[in-house]
C-alpha cells in the first residue's frame, strides 16, 4: 500500500509510520484537532491531484512528551474502532 508500516492494536490499524513520521487516524472532529495542534495530513501524490488518507502526523509537542502521545494515539485508536464497528460486514 505504502512505503511506511501499520500500527495495529485490537485489530485496527489505527497509526502508520513513514519514512521516520508518526501519523495517526482521524476523524472529522480529530482532525480539526491535529489541524489546530499544527499536524499536517498524510498526503501522496496520484496522478494530477494529491490523495490525502485520514491520518495526520502526531503533533510537535507530542514527539518529546510521550504522556501527550499516548493521548493523542488513544483518541486515534477510539477513532479506528468506532469506524471498524460502523462497516458492515462483507458477504463471502
Amino acid at each position: 500500500m505504502f512505503g511506511g508500516a501499520g500500527v495495529y492494536a485490537s485489530g485496527v490499524m489505527f497509526a502508520l509510520l513513514d519514512d521516520g513520521v508518526v501519523f495517526l487516524k482521524a476523524d472529522e472532529t480529530l482532525g480539526a484537532a491535529f489541524r489546530e495542534a499544527g499536524s499536517r495530513p498524510f498526503a501522496f501524490p496520484r496522478g494530477d491531484t494529491v490523495m490525502t488518507l485520514g491520518y495526520w502526523t502526531l503533533p510537535d509537542t507530542a514527539v518529546d512528551d510521550p504522556d501527550e502521545a499516548v493521548a493523542w494515539a488513544r483518541r486515534s485508536l477510539d477513532v479506528a474502532l468506532r469506524k471498524a464497528a460502523e462497516k458492515t460486514p462483507k458477504k463471502r
